[in-house]
C-alpha cells in the first residue's frame, strides 16, 4: 500500500474532525486501492465526478463504492456522499503530490473543468494541488532532464585491487646454495610481476570496453531524449515565424479573427511532443494572435461565435477525430463537445441553449479570443492523454 499522504488528515476531518489513526489508515486503504485501479480514462472519469462536471454521475460513483467496498468491508453503501468526494479528491490530491502516471489527465482535466473560470468547480479547492503549478513544475523537469541526459550515464565495472609484490633481497657470495636460493627468489619474483601484468591488462580492457559502451549509450540516449525536445521548440518557433497554419493551410492573417483560437489551439497541440506542455504555451498562443493582427483581444465572445466562423467540413473533420475520448466526458471538455454538437447558425438560440445544457456551461459564457484558445488547447491535449496508446507510451 502506497504511503498515506501526510496531509490526509486535514483532507479527513472534513467528513470527521480529529479522526484516529486506525480510521485514516482504513480509509487510506481505500485512497490507495483506488490509485492501484486508476488509468488515464478512470482517472478523467472520476475527476470529472470531483469536480461536478460528470456526464455519467451514477456509473462513477458505482464503481468508486465497489472500489472502496473492496478495500474496506465496513465502508458505508449509503449516505456517503461526502466521504466518497473526500475520499476520490484526496485520491487525485495524492496523485499530483507524488507524479503518478495519470496526473498529466487529472491535471488537465481540471484546466479543462473549470474552463478559463467560466466554471466555479472549486468546491474540493484545498484537496486539489493547483494544477497550473503541477503542469509548469513537471514540464520544466521533464524538457531539462531531456537535455541534460541525466538518465544516460553507465554504470563502470570496478576491477580488484592489484598489489604489486616487494623485490626480493638477494644474498651475496658464490656459493652454489646462495646462488640456487636467489634464483628461486628470482623466479617466484617474476611470476607476480607476470600474474600483476595480467590482472592490470585485463582490468585495462574492462575499462576499454565500459568506456566505448559508455559513450555509444551517452550518444544514442542522449540524442534520443533530446530530439523530441529539440523538435518541439524548432516546430513551434518556425510556426510563429512562418505565420502560417498546416491545419487550414492558410497565413494567420487570412484566417477569420473568431476561428483563429481554434485554429492555432490545434497548430500548437499537434507541435508539443512531451507532456505536460511548456509553460509559455499560452503566452505562445497570444502571440500567434497577435501576429495575425487580431485587434479585440480584450472583447469577450460566446462559443457559437467561434464555431459558426469554422469551416463546417474541418470542424466535423477534426473533432470527429477525438470524438471518443471527447464524448467519454461531454461536460469535461466543453468547447470541444460544443464543435461535435453545433450544426447550426448564430441566429438559432433553441440550438445552443440545448447544446449548452448537455455540456453543462451556462449558454452566456463569454471568454476572450486568447481565453478560448487555451481552453480549446488543453482540451485537444486531454483528449489525447485519453487515448490508450498515447497513455501507455
Amino acid at each position: 500500500m502506497a504511503d498515506m499522504n501526510p496531509k490526509f488528515a486535514d483532507w479527513y476531518s472534513k467528513v470527521r474532525p480529529e479522526p484516529s489513526n486506525e480510521l485514516l489508515t482504513t480509509r487510506w486503504k481505500c485512497v490507495a486501492t483506488l490509485q492501484n485501479e486508476l488509468d488515464s480514462q478512470l482517472s478523467a472519469r472520476i475527476s470529472a465526478w470531483v469536480f461536478g462536471v460528470s456526464s455519467d454521475s451514477d456509473d462513477v460513483r458505482e464503481i468508486l463504492e465497489q472500489t472502496f467496498k473492496t478495500a474496506d468491508a465496513s465502508f458505508p453503501l449509503s449516505d456517503n456522499e461526502n466521504l466518497l468526494t473526500v475520499l476520490a479528491a484526496s485520491c487525485l490530491a495524492d496523485i499530483l503530490d507524488k507524479i503518478h502516471p495519470a496526473a498529466n489527465v487529472v491535471a488537465l482535466a481540471l484546466l479543462c473543468a473549470r474552463c478559463r473560470g467560466a466554471r466555479d468547480i472549486d468546491g474540493q479547492g484545498p484537496l486539489i494541488v493547483a494544477p497550473e503549478v503541477y503542469l509548469a513544475q513537471q514540464s520544466i523537469k521533464a524538457r531539462e532532464n531531456a537535455h541534460s541526459g541525466t538518465d544516460t550515464l553507465h554504470r563502470f565495472r570496478g576491477t580488484p585491487a592489484i598489489e604489486i609484490p616487494e623485490a626480493p633481497d638477494l644474498a651475496g657470495g658464490n656459493d652454489w646454495n646462495i646462488v640456487h636460493q636467489n634464483l628461486n627468489s628470482v623466479n617466484a619474483y617474476v611470476q607476480a610481476l607476470s600474474e600483476c601484468v595480467k590482472q592490470l591488462s585485463a582490468g585495462a580492457k574492462t575499462f576499454q570496453q565500459d568506456t566505448k559502451k559508455a559513450a555509444k549509450r551517452w550518444k544514442t540516449a542522449t540524442a534520443d531524449s533530446r530530439v523530441p525536445v529539440l523538435q518541439e521548440e524548432t516546430e513551434v518557433l518556425w510556426w510563429l515565424f512562418a505565420e502560417h497554419s498546416d491545419c487550414v493551410d492558410k497565413p494567420f492573417n487570412e484566417i477569420a479573427e473568431t476561428a483563429r483560437p481554434v485554429v492555432f489551439a490545434r497548430d500548437l497541440a499537434k507541435r508539443i511532443k512531451l507532456l505536460p506542455p511548456p509553460p509559455t504555451s499560452e503566452a505562445i498562443l497570444k502571440k500567434a494572435l497577435k501576429a495575425a493582427g487580431t485587434n479585440r483581444e480584450a472583447d469577450q465572445y460566446k462559443l457559437p461565435d467561434l464555431l459558426e466562423s469554422l469551416d463546417h467540413d474541418w470542424r466535423r473533420r477534426h473533432f470527429a477525430a477525438h470524438g471518443a475520448e471527447i464524448r467519454l466526458e461531454y461536460k469535461l471538455m466543453p468547447a470541444s463537445a460544443a464543435a461535435i454538437e453545433w450544426n447550426g447558425e448564430l441566429g438559432q438560440e433553441d440550438q445552443w441553449l440545448a447544446i449548452s445544457k448537455k455540456i453543462g456551461l451556462d449558454p452566456k459564457t463569454s471568454l476572450s479570443l486568447a481565453d478560448w484558445s487555451a481552453q480549446f488547447f488543453y482540451e485537444e491535449l486531454l483528449a489525447i492523454a485519453l487515448r490508450p496508446e498515447e497513455a501507455s507510451e
